[in-house]
């Protein structure tokens, strides 16, 4: 827990640091549009618009493959159901099957 409170803080001290070399101000031109803005405020809020765009993107392949497991397990289980009550194989002994 500790090691994480550490990485956390020398994340933060890394931004402040970052924000505070990247202070100067820029214009931002955007179709038809103009800003001034802070260089590290936009250099961190286009990093953060990325990392939500892969979020969402992950989230939907984690689900896709969430309802995948979901499908193989309900075969996986259906057939062990229909294999349980079957009859060995002639000429397995039952000493193969563990008894």
């Amino acid at each position: 827990m500790l090691k994480r409170y550490i990485v956390i803080l020398l994340l933060s001290i890394l931004i402040v640091v970052f924000a505070i070399q990247n202070a100067d101000t820029v214009v931002i031109h955007l179709l038809m549009f103009k800003a001034n803005a802070s260089l590290s405020f936009i250099i961190i809020l286009t990093f953060f618009i990325g990392a939500l765009i892969t979020l969402v993107l992950a989230l939907q392949e984690i689900r896709r493959r969430n309802r995948r497991i979901s499908e193989l397990e309900d075969q996986l289980k259906e057939f062990n159901k229909e294999n349980s009550s079957a009859e060995p194989p002639p000429g397995e002994s039952l000493h193969k099957q563990g008894f």
